[in-house]
């Protein structure tokens, strides 16, 4: 098995979609490494497939923050036992998605800086 690190791509433009395949969080986040990873070479398609993992991840945790977020908002809508109880760690969770969701949003950005800064 070849690593992808040392000897990395045959031209130019396989190091470009390689990184627009992590930076395209910005403009097109699924569909980008979506083709990438289907339609490109080794070791392109690689950096494809995992862009893809992280971008899915990345919208995955913040709708599920997002979804715990707008319950722990509706919680005060119906009067019940422990209602603070439920809504502090509700809202506890949600912020530990949406960190997750930066996170991982970070880091598509910075592997897609280390790729092009690897030509």
């Amino acid at each position: 098995m070849e690593n992808t690190n040392s000897n990395m791509h045959k031209n130019d433009n396989s190091y470009v979609l390689s990184a627009l395949s992590y930076l395209s969080i910005f403009f097109a986040p699924v569909i980008l490494p979506l083709f990438v990873w289907i339609l490109a070479d080794e070791p392109t398609s690689g950096h494809g497939k995992k862009a893809l993992g992280n971008h899915i991840m990345t919208w995955i945790s913040f709708c599920v923050g997002r979804g715990i977020f707008i319950f722990s908002k509706g919680v005060f809508d119906k009067p019940f036992d422990h209602q603070l109880l439920i809504f502090v760690i509700a809202l506890i969770i949600a912020i530990v998605f949406f960190l997750i969701a930066l996170i991982l949003y970070i880091l598509n950005i910075n592997r897609g800086i280390k790729i092009l800064l690897k030509k």
